[in-house]
């Protein structure tokens, strides 16, 4: 039997990924995420980017909120760029 396959849970974390394939709910890739937004909320002015977003919804809701549908309605159907 492997180390691996004996390890508990916990222990499994301290483990390295490049050779592993995580699949969905990726630890490394939340990591990374949690990391990279953390970053950005202390290097960059979030607020001043959340006035400027609002001001540039109140600018055109109109056009937002079209590109708003159309994105919901790729998401419900099966995505035009994607050939199989």
């Amino acid at each position: 039997m492997s180390e691996k396959k004996n390890q508990l849970p916990n222990e499994k974390k301290n483990l390295s990924t490049d050779d592993e394939l995580e699949g969905e709910g990726s630890r490394s890739a939340d990591e990374k995420y949690r990391n990279d937004v953390e970053e950005f909320i202390d290097t960059d002015d979030v607020e001043k980017r959340g006035r400027e977003a609002k001001e540039a919804i109140e600018s055109d809701p109109d056009g937002y909120r079209e590109a708003e549908e159309a994105g919901k309605k790729r998401i419900a159907e099966e995505d035009p760029e994607v050939r199989r």
